[in-house]
């Protein structure tokens, strides 16, 4: 009888630790994936705004705001918020906003705190 129990309880044990370890797996890759996703909308917009500021047109205009809109989906609460503070600090009569460098800055500092990378 003894092996019987020594047998069934190392048969769940195992079974704990094979379910344990594929639990561990899987939020890996999700964690995993989460940041590749973010860290390509993030890499996207900032290249798709930095683009329309030295050749603004219609085309540059339509891919940053599909990045924005990829941020808007992947991005933290902040990070959306800020995306909103900057489509507000639109340029004014082709002269900057104002706001709009501290916006960027802001923006930047919360996508690196988002990917978990802030210094």
């Amino acid at each position: 009888m003894a092996w019987l129990e020594f047998i069934s309880t190392a048969g769940l044990g195992g079974l704990i630790v094979i379910v344990l370890q594929s639990w561990l797996t899987n939020k890996s890759a999700t964690r995993n994936r989460n940041f590749q996703e973010k860290k390509e909308a993030y890499i996207g917009f900032l290249s798709s705004v930095t683009e329309a500021d030295i050749t603004p047109s219609r085309e540059t205009a339509i891919r940053s705001g599909h990045w924005i809109s990829i941020c808007e989906l992947m991005g933290s609460n902040e990070v959306r918020g800020l995306l909103g503070q900057y489509l507000e600090t639109n340029p004014i009569d082709g002269e900057t906003h104002p706001d709009r460098p501290a916006v960027m800055k802001r923006l930047k500092d919360e996508m690196r705190k988002d990917l978990g990378v802030a210094l």
